[in-house]
Order: C-alpha cells, then structure tokens, then sequence
C-alpha cells in the first residue's frame, strides 16, 4: 500500500540521516578528509515516470527524498567530499541535462572531476579502484558506457516487464 511504501521511505530516510551524521563525526578527526563514494543506482531512475534522459525525473526525485539530499547538503558543509559514480539504473545520467538537473541539488558532487559524472572512482595513489560492477555482469552490462540511451538487457526487463505492474504492485521488485 501507499502508506507502507511511505513508512519504508521515511525509515530509510532516517538511517541514511544516522549514517550521514557519523560520517561527520569521523571527518572531525585530523588526518585525510572523509569521502562518501556512492557506487551507483543511487535512484533507480528506470522505475521513475518520464522519458529516458528526462531532467523531471530528477526533480521528482528530488522532491520525493529531500531529507536525503538535505542530508547530502549538510556532510558538505561539514566538507566531506561527495563523489558519484553513475551505476545501470541511473546510466542516464550521462546525460549532460540529466547530470545538470542532479547538480542543481548537489552542485558539490564529483568536484575534484570537474563536477563530471563518472563511470568508476579511482585512487591510483592508494591503489583503488571502485565502480558499480555492472559492467562485469553480462545481463546489465552496458555496451556503450558514453550513450545516456544505452540500455542492458536488465534494463529492459525493468522498463519492459517490471513498470508495467508497478501500478497494481508498487513492491514488486522488492519481494524475495
């Protein structure tokens, strides 16, 4: 129902706002500064009504999870660095209106990459390397990584044969 949907987003929201706040706390300790990297399919913007590539969809999304953004907000005041990684689910933000519209609620995402969307993070000083992994699996892997309209063959099944029922079954891809 509408209303347990609500409550599992309001307690997410809480949690997210618990682990925002400890990542915080430990940034105030001296040394290197704290980086959140968030690896991809931070929305699953395939699930969210509109066109592929279409910059509303961020607004919805936006006004939908404000407490998740304000707290995005809050850790870079507290200068912690945000990077975001763009996974299969959220592939259309590389599209530069996409991307555009996301920064207008997180303007200090990706800064030390020019505030560019990015495919993988990487520390080549420390040796690191992460990314969402999708491209490792054949099912959602992405053959055009560049192409905001490229879709896996996992997308299409999420727009093709999961949104359809989402209506009569807003659960659907989250039962076991």
């Amino acid at each position: 129902t509408r209303d347990s949907v609500r409550s599992a987003v309001d307690a997410m929201h809480g949690r997210w706002d618990g682990f925002i706040e400890r990542l915080i706390s430990a940034n105030a300790t001296p040394g290197e500064p704290v980086e959140l990297i968030l690896l991809g399919d931070i929305f699953d913007l395939l699930q969210v009504e509109g066109d592929l590539c279409d910059p509303g969809k961020i607004h919805r999304v936006a006004r939908a999870h404000r407490p998740w953004f304000d707290s995005l907000r809050r850790a870079d005041r507290a200068s912690v660095r945000i990077s975001w990684v763009v996974g299969n689910h959220d592939h259309e933000l590389i599209d530069p209106a996409a991307w555009s519209a996301l920064l207008e609620y997180v303007p200090f995402a990706n800064g030390p990459w020019n505030h560019d969307p990015l495919a993988a993070w990487r520390q080549d000083s420390l040796g690191i390397h992460a990314e969402h992994g999708s491209q490792f699996d054949p099912a959602n892997a992405i053959g055009d990584f560049a192409d905001p309209r490229a879709l896996s063959l996992g997308s299409h099944v999420v727009l093709d044969l999961l949104n359809p029922f989402e209506p009569r079954c807003p659960l659907l891809d989250l039962m076991p």
